[in-house]
């Protein structure tokens, strides 16, 4: 990839004073180790399901503590 690809790649992303806009781009999430509990992952499972983030195929939540009921929330919302 040249430099000026990458800059494209990155710019219009880096400049949105949109952040739905943002949102509907990103396709891999890592939330790794940000202490996400059961609440904040049902959140997170809600926002998917109403369609927050229509071209995610990825996210990482390891290190959290999510738990049982977390990933229940998550499971029954069935997009993540």
């Amino acid at each position: 990839m040249s430099p000026d690809s990458a800059a494209r790649t990155h710019t219009p992303l880096a400049l949105s004073a949109d952040p739905a806009a943002v949102l509907r781009c990103v396709s891999r999430l890592t939330l790794s180790a940000n202490r996400i509990g059961c609440a904040g992952a049902a959140r997170l499972a809600g926002a998917v399901a109403e369609g927050a983030l229509p071209r995610l195929q990825f996210v990482a939540l390891a290190w959290n503590q999510i738990g049982d009921a977390g990933a229940e929330a998550m499971a029954a919302r069935g997009k993540l």
